[in-house]
């Protein structure tokens, strides 16, 4: 029963070859924008050899992904080289940034800074003391002082002199 349903004209089987079939043209697809786009080497792209279908595919991804050992020193050597600009551009993005903090510190320490809360309106009532309650208040403060003077002048006639 296993071998009727897993040969060639099996439903499964036709399905799963499809698909395989799908996975390698996303794959070619894939790698033709990678060299488009100067991502992969020439060399180490999936497109080289003349087979097609799906073997053939799959011995180019192969290829792709598991380079024979005389092209691994090269791989190596630009591998180093990625990593040595990566490094290089993180540390200048670091630098950057710290940079582009201090800057913005400076910016704010030197700006004039002024929030305005709310618009200004005019008040409903005066916030200030009227005319007539600055003058009743002038006359109780007059009227205070000349009773102390006169309180003053007054104890001031009691005293006996010394003469």
């Amino acid at each position: 029963m296993a071998l009727t349903s897993l040969s060639e004209a099996s439903p499964l089987v036709q399905s799963l070859r499809e698909e395989v079939r799908r996975l390698t043209e996303k794959i070619d697809e894939i790698t033709k924008e990678g060299l488009r786009a100067g991502a992969l080497a020439p060399s180490a792209g999936p497109g080289e050899g003349g087979s097609s279908g799906a073997h053939g595919g799959d011995e180019r991804v192969s290829q792709w992904l598991f380079p024979p050992v005389s092209e691994v020193p090269a791989l190596a050597l630009r591998q180093m080289e990625l990593e040595r600009e990566l490094a290089l551009q993180s540390k200048l993005y670091e630098l950057l940034v710290a940079q582009r903090e201090l800057a913005g510190i400076e910016e704010a320490r030197n700006r004039t800074l002024m929030i305005v809360v709310s618009p200004a309106t005019p008040p409903d009532r005066p916030a200030g003391l009227g005319l007539l309650t600055k003058v009743c208040l002038a006359w109780v403060a007059m009227c205070v002082l000349l009773g102390l003077l006169g309180l003053f002048s007054h104890w001031m006639g009691d005293v006996p002199r010394a003469t």
